[in-house]
């Protein structure tokens, strides 16, 4: 694999409802814990995401576009906006943090420009694509 200047796939799971936000607890004498619930979601992202891991992490700005397709009930959902939590921010930082770990960059801070959608559909899928954004 040559460097990646840009990244596209799909993950066929259905995407967690526990989030970095919904995931971590308070120790009493301070400090923070993931919860086994969020610790088994990043564990199950990792082992999805290895097959797109670039040889070197992207560089510069990025910009990441992901689609968190959830598996509606009702058909009548389908196609629509998930407008229920967990929200989009919450989501998506869990899955920039498993990236970074994997080295598909080198912070996700260099997300300088992200869309990220939730949506109902007949089965559950994450929709990437992350590509560097132009120096000039």
């Amino acid at each position: 694999m040559t460097k990646a200047k840009e990244i596209n796939f799909v993950l066929p799971v259905q995407p967690a409802r526990v989030t970095h936000q919904s995931g971590t607890r308070y120790k009493a004498g301070g400090g923070t814990y993931k919860t086994h619930e969020l610790r088994s979601w990043e564990r199950q992202l990792a082992v999805e995401l290895k097959p797109y891991v670039p040889d070197k992490p992207m560089d510069g700005a990025i910009h990441l576009e992901v689609d968190f397709v959830f598996r509606g009930c009702k058909s009548k959902d389908w196609g629509h906006y998930k407008i229920t939590k967990p929200d989009t921010d919450n989501l998506v930082k869990t899955l920039k943090d498993v990236m970074t770990r994997m080295g598909f960059w080198h912070d996700d801070a260099q997300v300088a420009f992200e869309i990220v959608t939730k949506m109902w559909s007949n089965r559950g899928c994450i929709v990437v694509a992350a590509r560097e954004l132009d120096r000039d």
